[in-house]
């Protein structure tokens, strides 16, 4: 979450702040930005190889697996992932 000047870290689970920073101090590449949902999922659609990336599916569970996530959907599949990025916009029911 970004304040002002101020980059704050929030638990995903509870929204506890566990860390915050001058968001300036940041080296640029790790600064925050915003980026268009469509963006984001363009990017990446073209580097990320097919069949990995899933769309339009509604997430029912995810379960930290030490260091493996394994996530549950409605429509009943199951995938085990490294890296989950939730890009559901503001429409986004939760």
């Amino acid at each position: 979450m970004l304040l002002g000047d101020l980059t704050r870290s929030s638990n995903g689970i509870t929204g506890e702040v566990v860390g915050s920073t001058q968001a300036a101090a940041l080296p640029p590449r790790l600064q925050p930005h915003r980026v268009r949902r469509t963006a984001l999922q363009n990017a990446l659609v073209a580097t990320v190889p097919p069949g990995i990336i899933h769309l339009k599916k509604t997430l029912k569970q995810l379960t930290n697996l030490d260091g493996i996530v394994h996530l549950k959907f409605e429509d009943g599949s199951e995938v085990e992932a490294d890296l989950v990025v939730g890009a559901d916009g503001i429409r986004s029911v939760s």
